[in-house]
């Protein structure tokens, strides 16, 4: 990771996480809103007349529900009474135990209805909800927790009203799963009032009835009232759909106005250092400074980017802290963290990266370097370096800083080649054929066959494979030639001479001939039937695509210098003159 990387990394990280928190933030602190927006085109009396409608049905439907709590808990005190006088007066120690947790019971069952009476006289708020309490006992990270604490309770406010009211939904299921219960339990107790039981019996199962009336009751009030407070959060529900212009208002006045200050505080803060970069380039330029390849302009250039960067983000967070918004400071604060932590990760790579932009690492610029078997010169290190090569058609490639980090670069010469050929060079295949160069690029090579066929290969294929390019500066054909042991006494001296003069004539009479650099007639050996020469030809490069012509040129030079001077040519030298033919014919 590179110093100009964690810059962009910070940029783009700190505009993306600021405008999901905030905007998140600022829905969590507005979602709550209970008075629905007014139309703009509703009549404002009906609107009112509808409200005080409303409100009334609420009262009533509230008083009725707190009646029936009262109810409940009068009606359960009084049995409580009773059963501590009872507990008096028992003897049995099992009574004793009994009693004791129905009084239990009671006491439970009497709580709840208090706490279940005050938040139906809310509206459904728990005055637990109002506690001021703060947790005290934190572990070593606690610094850190009260920074990201506002934070998390944001994002968690989000989710709270959706939980809760899936909440209730749960409790309202179980609850009506439990009345169908309770219902079940008293028709089955109500059977034994139709019969015949000794008193003693029949005083339990009054008991037990009462009981289970009494745990019905509760069940049902309880019921009405879960009912109660899901209605009331579906109804916030609806009024935060209803306001959501104007949350986004709010969005837009608060943390949204916030972030807006920050991100242009930051562009100002980097626009201005930027210009000062610029200042400076220009005045190099002017004076001819080479403040590329220079090391202490190096250094200086990249210390300058990330001292930028850190007085930019100075900027955006002093704008949350004049702001007040701590919510946004900690969501930065949190981002730098996890940035820090991510180079500290990476140091080794990063390193060895910094040493690559600084032009002292395994890479340098202006040097040779190899990739994906290419020879590339490196012409700028950067991010993204610059790798460059002459002789390939878009021979300009950009290449990340981090693929460097495993090469190697050395210097080279001058006459080192950056490619085997040229488009429009003529190659010799090992098989003999001749190919013309039409295209060559970093992924593939086009050939032309002899005859206007053609073929594609790949580059690195076309690397490996093994070829003669003969339009470099020249290249070279030879033949041989055997002539009859009849001319032994003149064979190496105006038998040569001859052929040289006859051959030279013959190859100059062709449109290729102004191309040819050397000729040479030497005598290569005395074989079984023939006294053989050698004849070998040199050409001009630009003579290449006439190669094979050239080659079979040579032969029949010969073979008109035999005949013209009557020299008379040995019957295996034609048998295998006659099969060299044919095979090439064939």
């Amino acid at each position: 990771m590179s110093a100009r990387n964690v810059t962009q990394n910070i940029v783009y990280w700190l505009i993306t996480a600021l405008l999901i928190s905030g905007f998140t933030s600022s829905l969590s602190s507005t979602k709550a809103a209970e008075i629905s927006q007014e139309q703009p085109d509703a009549p404002i009396e009906a609107k009112k007349v509808e409200v005080s409608a409303k409100l009334e049905q609420q009262l009533a439907s509230t008083r009725s529900r707190l009646t029936n709590l009262l109810t409940s808990q009068q009606r359960k005190e009084i049995l409580l009474i009773q059963l501590q006088n009872e507990l008096v007066n028992v003897e049995s120690e099992s009574l004793k135990i009994q009693l004791d947790e129905e009084i239990k019971q009671l006491r439970a069952d009497i709580i709840l209805i208090r706490d279940d009476f005050n938040r139906t006289l809310t509206g459904g708020i728990d005055k637990v909800k109002l506690t001021s309490d703060v947790e005290e006992v934190y572990n070593w990270r606690t610094d850190l927790e009260e920074i990201m604490k506002p934070i998390f309770r944001s994002m968690k406010g989000v989710t709270e009203k959706p939980r809760e009211i899936e909440g209730l939904r749960s409790k309202t299921s179980v609850l009506k799963r439990n009345i169908e219960l309770s219902e079940s339990a008293l028709n089955f107790i109500q059977q034994f009032n139709s019969t015949e039981l000794p008193e003693v019996f029949m005083s339990r199962v009054v008991q037990a009835e009462l009981d289970w009336s009494s745990r019905h009751e509760s069940l049902i009030e309880e019921l009405e009232i879960v009912e109660f407070q899901l209605q009331t959060r579906l109804d916030e529900s609806s009024n935060f759909f209803k306001n959501f212009g104007g949350t986004l208002q709010d969005f837009g006045k608060g943390r949204g106005l916030s972030i807006v200050l920050a991100l242009f505080a930051f562009w100002v803060v980097w626009y201005f250092f930027m210009l000062l970069r610029r200042g400076y380039n220009y005045i190099a330029e002017k004076k001819k400074f080479n403040i590329d390849s220079n090391l202490s302009s190096r250094v200086f250039f990249y210390t300058y980017q990330i001292f930028a960067s850190l007085i930019a983000l100075t900027a955006m967070v002093l704008v949350f802290y004049v702001k007040g918004d701590w919510i946004m400071l900690g969501v930065t604060m949190l981002i730098l963290v996890t940035i820090f932590f991510s180079i500290k990760n990476y140091f080794p790579r990063f390193v060895v990266e910094t040493k690559l932009l600084l032009n002292i690492g395994p890479v340098r610029e202006g040097e040779r370097v190899l990739y994906d078997d290419i020879p590339w010169k490196v012409e700028t290190i950067g991010v993204y370096t610059m790798l460059f090569n002459p002789l390939l058609v878009g021979g300009r490639i950009r290449v990340q800083l981090k693929e460097l980090v495993e090469m190697n670069s050395r210097p080279f010469a001058d006459c080192e080649s950056w490619f085997p050929c040229r488009e429009g060079d003529m190659l010799l295949m090992p098989e003999g054929r001749l190919v013309k160069v039409e295209f060559q690029s970093p992924e593939f090579v086009k050939l032309n066959y002899t005859g206007g066929a053609t073929t594609t290969i790949r580059t690195d294929d076309f690397l490996s494979m093994t070829f003669t390019n003969l339009s470099e500066e020249s290249f070279r054909v030879s033949s041989f030639f055997g002539v009859d042991y009849g001319l032994q006494k003149t064979a190496t001296t105006r038998v040569k001479s001859v052929f040289r003069e006859e051959i030279q004539e013959y190859i100059e009479s062709q449109n290729y001939g102004k191309y040819l650099k050397v000729l040479r007639v030497e005598f290569h050996k005395a074989s079984d039937s023939a006294l053989t020469y050698k004849i070998i030809a040199d050409f001009h490069g630009i003579a290449a695509r006439h190669h094979n012509i050239i080659k079979r040129a040579l032969q029949s030079a010969a073979v008109d210098a035999c005949n013209k001077n009557g020299w008379s040519i040995p019957f295996d030298q034609l048998t295998l003159h006659q099969a060299e033919v044919a095979d090439k014919v064939s």
